[in-house]
């Protein structure tokens, strides 16, 4: 098949679990399909970013409107509908290259990368089976912000958010042809706000080669959360910690620390550095050696949608984690088995403390979540379901009464 493949963020480097999860999808497509992509350069070392993936792929990396413009003219062009989350990052540059390639070449499919460009493309008069790659069900993760917010407006403004967002998902996922969900659960939220829509679950998976255990020794007393700190949920997990669980924590263990690992940080966590109890690192060339030298991997999120790719790399260096539910939704484990679930400050903290004091039930579980990374979340079986989701779309036979098709049952 020919697929044009339009992302708004260029995937590459490596540095967060969204482009992680699109540069692993779209390398799947490209050892099976002719893929073109279109994209904003990489705000980093562009030239560097289009020799990595032009290994892949034919690139075209397009120039980058500056956010505020595109939002004021989003707003203004659509009367005030879509959502914020969305039209900060809806590009006409990636679109008018598209309707160019469209129109002078021959494509089987569209793959869409994202809710703020599948949104946008849906006005244009495409006669190409689409595919939307969804990450997270973004109305989800903004009616957690509304629920928590303690601030009257930022309640009202997530309160239209997730409404917007719900309207604009439901949209999206009616017209798709096929949707990539992240995880059972996500795309039961999919099928819930869009009668005809068709998901795959294709989880976040993990390069269980590159993220496998070490014999470095730990540090007992150290803890370690990763992810990009920018990213709201993320940010908000970490204060969280911060203010409602480590004091518990240092009353029992005084010498406990945490690593605040990820790119970007905002000033809410770098006033957290201290150096003692909080390194707040911010971009760092390799996250590994800070896990490894962790005893407990955390994951303290309150708010998210799709999976986790930190716990999938914590699991699959065989770390010990503990986390909330919402952390850890969307990955089939056991808590006890792979895996510790605490939602109230005092129960993250005893879970925590109880895996400090046992480096055999810590070695225990990391055994566990590393089997299953192993059998169920390595990025090769997640790239061959969404390769079995093209040839479905590539051979006419979509189902319209099947739901989702799940890669992960357990």
């Amino acid at each position: 098949m020919n697929i044009l493949f339009l992302t708004e963020q260029f995937p590459y480097p490596l540095h967060d679990g969204g482009n992680l999860r699109t540069f692993h999808i779209l390398k799947g497509l490209c050892e099976h399909h002719n893929v073109t992509m279109v994209s904003h350069a990489a705000a980093d070392n562009p030239d560097e970013a289009i020799a990595a993936l032009s290994e892949l792929c034919e690139v075209v990396a397009v120039k980058e409107p500056s956010v505020s413009r595109r939002v004021m003219s989003n707003l203004i062009r659509n009367r005030f509908r879509p959502p914020l989350f969305v039209i900060k990052n809806a590009s006409d540059a990636i679109l008018n290259v598209a309707d160019q390639l469209i129109s002078q070449r021959n494509f089987d499919a569209i793959h869409m990368n994202m809710l703020d460009t599948a949104f946008f493309a849906l006005k244009r008069p495409w006669q190409v089976p689409l595919v939307f790659d969804s990450h997270n069900c973004l109305a989800q993760i903004a009616e957690g912000v509304r629920d928590r917010a303690r601030n009257p407006f930022r309640r009202v403004v997530f309160a239209r958010e997730s409404r917007a967002l719900r309207r604009c998902e439901s949209e999206v996922a009616s017209r798709m042809n096929l949707t990539l969900v992240c995880s059972n659960n996500d795309a039961r939220l999919f099928s819930d706000i869009a009668d005809n829509a068709h998901c795959i679950v294709a989880p976040n998976g993990v390069d269980s080669d590159f993220f496998s255990p070490s014999d470095l020794e730990t540090n007992p007393d150290q803890l370690v959360f990763t992810g990009s700190m920018s990213y709201f949920p993320n940010e908000e997990g970490a204060l969280w910690f911060a203010h409602q669980v480590l004091p518990l924590l240092k009353t029992k263990r005084p010498s406990v620390c945490v690593d605040l690992v990820g790119r970007t940080p905002p000033a809410s966590l770098q006033k957290l550095h201290d150096g003692r109890s909080i390194n707040v690192t911010g971009t760092v060339a390799d996250v590994r050696p800070f896990v490894h030298r962790a005893s407990v991997f955390i994951v303290p999120l309150q708010t998210g949608g799709g999976t986790r790719l930190k716990i999938l790399e914590a699991f699959s260096m065989g770390k010990a984690v503990v986390s909330t539910s919402k952390g850890a939704e969307g990955i089939p484990v056991e808590h006890g088995h792979q895996i510790l679930i605490a939602d109230s400050p005092a129960e993250f903290a005893t879970a925590i403390e109880e895996l400090m004091a046992s480096p055999e039930k810590r070695a225990e579980m990391g055994h566990a979540a590393r089997r299953l990374v192993e059998e169920c979340f390595d990025w090769k079986s997640v790239q061959e379901k969404v390769h079995q989701g093209y040839q479905q779309l590539s051979d006419a036979r979509v189902p319209r009464d099947q739901k989702s098709i799940p890669l992960v049952n357990k």
